[in-house]
């Protein structure tokens, strides 16, 4: 799609969900709803947070808004937090697979791969079709060192960006570069209009900081929602620590590293 396509659609979840919140104000799904698209793709967490504590007082133990919250939490660093709070959903509502699999992304955050890829595995038999599970688990083989097998099952994704993307890091880790180039090259033809931050990603993997810099940017000028992810995001640890990266979280309104 193009860049219009995808910040037309942009606009259109955004009126959906204010519609929602105004036709049914008692509704928590509705608020959760407008909390995420603040969040995604406008980078205004304040307002998000007032979303997501309108929809937890109407509805407090919605697995749904919990998780949200938690996503939240992370994007804005507290990861012990929000790592807490949807370990609390997968107490409550074990055969949920979204928060597993939310809890999955943050222990990688935490720097622990083995934690992580049980939390994907109960994520798999509960709904073996996530899209995001189908990425994050062979991520979490990548970080574990196991390129081989990541490199497999990054093969098998059926959606072609996220399986170029993940391609690209595998490829770079086992020291085929000309592959990776190769992948990489192929993200950009088919993705570059409505997933920079996935560009941005593959390029901080492979240590090409300029590149992810300059990919986060056209991220942001995208609304990309995979802004969002990017103070606990595991494959970005390479960006760590340059300044350049605490001027880009000030511009989508987030704190620096600390």
């Amino acid at each position: 799609p193009e860049l219009e396509d995808v910040l037309r659609l942009e606009r259109r979840i955004r009126l959906e969900a204010e519609r929602a919140v105004a036709l049914d104000p008692g509704a928590a799904d509705g608020w959760r709803v407008r909390a995420t698209a603040r969040m995604s793709f406008d980078f205004d967490w304040e307002g998000a947070r007032a979303g997501l504590e309108r929809a937890r007082s109407l509805a407090p133990g919605d697995p749904r808004v919990i998780d949200t919250a938690a996503q939240l939490e992370a994007s804005l660093g507290r990861v012990a937090e929000a790592a807490s709070g949807v370990r609390g959903v997968v107490e409550l509502h074990p055969l949920n697979p979204g928060p597993r699999n939310t809890l999955g992304i943050l222990l990688l955050a935490q720097g622990d791969p083995a934690g992580a890829l049980l939390s994907f595995d109960k994520g798999v038999e509960l709904d073996p079709g996530s899209v995001w599970n189908s990425f994050w688990r062979p991520s979490a083989l990548l970080l574990a060192g196991r390129a081989e097998e990541a490199c497999a099952a990054f093969d098998r994704i059926t959606e072609k960006g996220l399986r170029l993307a993940g391609l690209a890091m595998a490829y770079h880790s086992l020291g085929r570069d000309a592959d990776s180039r190769r992948a990489l090259v192929d993200l950009e033809a088919c993705c570059a209009a409505c997933d920079g931050y996935k560009i941005a990603d593959v390029h901080a993997w492979r240590g090409d900081k300029d590149a992810a810099l300059r990919w986060l940017e056209r991220s942001r000028d995208q609304h990309d929602a995979g802004v969002t992810f990017l103070k606990y995001d595991p494959l970005m640890q390479r960006l760590r620590g340059d300044p350049r990266l605490a001027a880009f979280l000030a511009s989508v309104r987030l704190a620096p590293d600390r």
